[in-house]
């Protein structure tokens, strides 16, 4: 794997330094974007090259990616202060999610908090702001806010299940295998719950393999394969062929280390916020508070991401909305773009009747499409 192109550069956004390294992969036609906070990696951005690219334009293209992703990161932040001042809670939440996506874990749980505070009776963020703490690996208060969520509403799998993850962190074996064991009692088919339940399992024979409140490892293995199983028949989320070889280590006890490495390399991560979400989120709060850029490329970037992750899975309903919603923001600024146009034409040409006549229609007819499209948006 040859690395031939790189740039380094140090961004000061809100209250945090960031660095930014952006290198090319010659070999996968790649350039990745990784973002360091205190020399802690917490976000990566991928962009993949065409093929047929001249090469001659390759090292244009890499800069322009990083300058992109720098002033993705500065108009975030940007967002973040105007998004605050209005103190509305929906918009406030999603400003919570982008931060949660990008590693701003931090961030993630002052948003949700004064989510809480603007709308006391919202379960939906008690969850969210449980798995922000989680994510910043304060676990205790993880616990507090998704047993809050619990006590609003017991049948919700998802708070179980991550609860469940919480206390295990913890330690606290019995309370984390029940809480995962209610979650699969209220969701029959919840594949993510049977292969945490049994990823857990193997992780603690590695851990904590005399612990006094669970089983021998010898059946706390056996236990866990099966549960691996499960998910795999639910699923077609997870790579078999890893998880397989994962489970031939398990016979072998001095393997166990390398099995759970398998384990997890083999499932994706529970507790990722959907991509979609991440996507409606940041479209959102940047046309609604910053306008996106004017020269689209930060718009054609998004729209290639979504484009390319709904060829992968075409039946992801979910995405296919973003895409549209991605598709009308750029009908929006092209249509600005003409009604600038029209009212040049009547600046230059005032008694151009013609032309004015349109740009009244445009202007008429924008203020309507504009509030579809904030409805669409929300």
């Amino acid at each position: 794997m040859t690395q031939e192109l790189g740039f380094n550069t140090n961004i000061r956004v809100g209250k945090k330094k960031l660095h930014v390294q952006t290198a090319y992969f010659e070999d996968y036609r790649q350039a990745s974007a990784s973002i360091f906070s205190n020399g802690t990696l917490i976000d990566k951005r991928i962009l993949t090259l065409n093929k047929n690219m001249d090469p001659n334009h390759i090292a244009n293209e890499i800069k322009q990616f990083h300058e992109l992703v720098l002033s993705d990161l500065e108009l975030l932040f940007f967002v973040a202060e105007k998004v605050q001042s209005t103190q509305i809670a929906s918009s406030i939440e999603k400003l919570g999610h982008l931060f949660y996506e990008k590693g701003f874990f931090d961030e993630a749980v002052q948003q949700f908090q004064l989510v809480k505070k603007l709308d006391p009776n919202s379960t939906c963020c008690l969850f969210e702001l449980g798995q922000a703490f989680y994510a910043k690996g304060d676990y205790k208060a993880a616990i507090d806010k998704l047993e809050e969520a619990i006590q609003r509403n017991p049948d919700y799998p998802d708070v179980h299940l991550l609860i469940g993850r919480a206390y295990f962190k913890r330690g606290e074996y019995a309370k984390a295998f029940g809480a995962i064991k209610h979650s699969t009692g209220l969701n029959k088919v919840y594949h993510k719950a049977f292969y945490t339940w049994g990823l857990l399992l193997v992780e603690s024979a590695v851990k904590s393999p005399k612990s006094t409140e669970l089983a021998p490892p010898i059946e706390r293995l056996k236990e866990a394969t099966d549960y691996l199983r499960t998910a795999m028949n639910l699923s077609d989320e997870y790579n078999k062929k890893i998880i397989e070889r994962g489970i031939e280590k398990l016979d072998n006890l001095d393997q166990l280390k390398d099995a759970l490495e398998d384990l997890e390399k083999a499932a994706n991560q529970p507790d990722k916020l959907t991509t979609s979400t991440i996507i409606d989120s940041e479209f959102y709060l940047k046309f609604m508070f910053a306008g996106l850029d004017k020269d689209n490329k930060e718009l054609s970037h998004y729209i290639k991401t979504i484009e390319k992750t709904v060829s992968q899975h075409p039946d992801y309903a979910d995405l296919r909305q973003s895409l549209g919603k991605a598709y009308l923001i750029r009908g929006w600024h092209y249509f600005v773009k003409a009604t600038e146009e029209f009212r040049s034409a009547v600046k230059i040409n005032p008694t151009f009747e013609t032309a004015k006549t349109k740009l009244k229609l445009l202007e008429n007819d924008g203020r309507g499409f504009l509030i579809l499209l904030r409805a669409l948006l929300k």
